[in-house]
């Protein structure tokens, strides 16, 4: 069963501007020490892969909505790699215990201007 939707698109300028102005500080109040670590050990596309994981958090937030009424904020909300390369979400405890039993799939893509990403709760894995 389909629970939930999210989509979101990001102008990948505008990322690449918040990290020039702000650096480091810009991806603490965006992203998690996971989430830097994997952007940085990826230097080769780093702005995009930026841009790809906000527009993915946006993207979960907004299929969230359905289920969380209070504040849920990008830090919530990682987006992460699995071994095989394939973006997964991790959320906070108390966030999962509401979803249990529920999935977050998500697909990312982007291309020269724009980062897209799509979030679906479904009860299927």
């Amino acid at each position: 069963m389909l629970y939930a939707t999210g989509i979101d698109l990001v102008d990948i300028g505008r990322i690449r501007d918040g990290y020039r102005q702000f650096g480091d500080k810009y991806l603490a109040r965006l992203f998690s020490d996971d989430e830097i670590a994997d952007m940085k050990s990826r230097r080769a596309g780093m702005i995009e892969t930026m841009a790809g994981k906000f527009a993915a958090k946006e993207a979960v937030m907004k299929s969230l909505g359905v289920f969380f009424k209070d504040g849920v904020t990008v830090k919530d909300i990682e987006i992460l790699r699995r071994p095989d390369g394939m973006p997964h979400v991790r959320l906070p405890e108390h966030l999962g215990k509401k979803l249990t039993g529920k999935s977050i799939l998500i697909s990312i893509s982007h291309e020269k201007r724009f980062a897209a990403a799509v979030a679906i709760i479904t009860d299927e894995g």
